[in-house]
């Protein structure tokens, strides 16, 4: 059960959550970030270096620099991010909302959609692996994946709150949105990827991509869950 408080926040108060929040995704995802996934990503680099495309090229920022940069990338998401999640809160929250229970079903929403489902429909690629597809196209195609999620999650949120929350309809429910996921990822066209990176290196970092994602945006929900515990509202905002 979450914890249930009848307090109102405001759209300061809901910013002020996010921000915390959003600090606690990005304190949670930057160690494996930093460790993991930058060695997944050196080895990536390396190929790429050692390839007939990447012969040669010299690199404008050192890798030093890269992961600085990944640090204050990473630190302008999360406060992008904290308004976003902070606006949608407070417009989902309506007069009688309980601040914990809406933050969960934002941040979930977040979670589905800007992680898991661009992660299946369109997968991250490393250094000096190319696409047939253009940037322009996968953009655009990364853009649907995530407008994709917010419909599913939405449709799902919504089906819930008109016909219960028992298991059952939580299973239609859910069953209803991995269905529209199938869809969708056959709908979709193969990114066409060039074989400069072997197939298991490839994986790997895709799903180190993911839990990085996963780490981040799970933070952030489990940040502002605990910032909303009815003990501490009156102490946080």
């Amino acid at each position: 059960m979450l914890p249930v408080t009848s307090a109102r926040l405001t759209p300061s108060e809901w910013l002020r959550v996010a921000l915390v929040a959003a600090l606690g995704g990005v304190v949670l995802a930057l160690p494996f970030q930093l460790t993991l996934g930058e060695a997944v990503l050196d080895r990536a680099v390396a190929a790429e270096h050692g390839s007939a495309h990447g012969a040669g090229v010299a690199e404008l920022f050192s890798r030093t620099e890269q992961r600085g940069g990944l640090v204050t990338g990473q630190l302008l998401i999360g406060l992008g991010v904290a308004f976003v999640l902070a606006g949608a809160a407070f417009l989902l929250a309506g007069a009688r909302g309980a601040p914990d229970a809406v933050w969960v079903r934002v941040s979930g929403g977040a979670v589905w959609a800007v992680a898991i489902v661009p992660a299946v429909l369109m997968p991250p690629l490393p250094p000096g692996v190319e696409s047939e597809l253009a940037l322009g196209t996968r953009q655009a195609l990364y853009l649907a994946a995530i407008a994709l999620g917010v419909v599913t999650y939405a449709f799902a949120a919504t089906l819930l709150a008109t016909r219960g929350r028992g298991w059952r309809e939580v299973a239609a429910a859910s069953l209803l949105v991995a269905l529209g996921l199938i869809a969708a990822a056959m709908l979709f066209p193969d990114q066409g990827v060039s074989d400069a990176l072997a197939a298991a290196e490839l994986e790997e970092f895709r799903l180190v991509s993911l839990v990085g994602q996963l780490l981040f945006w799970g933070g952030i929900a489990i940040a502002g869950f605990l910032v909303l515990r009815p003990a501490r509202i009156g102490r946080v905002v």
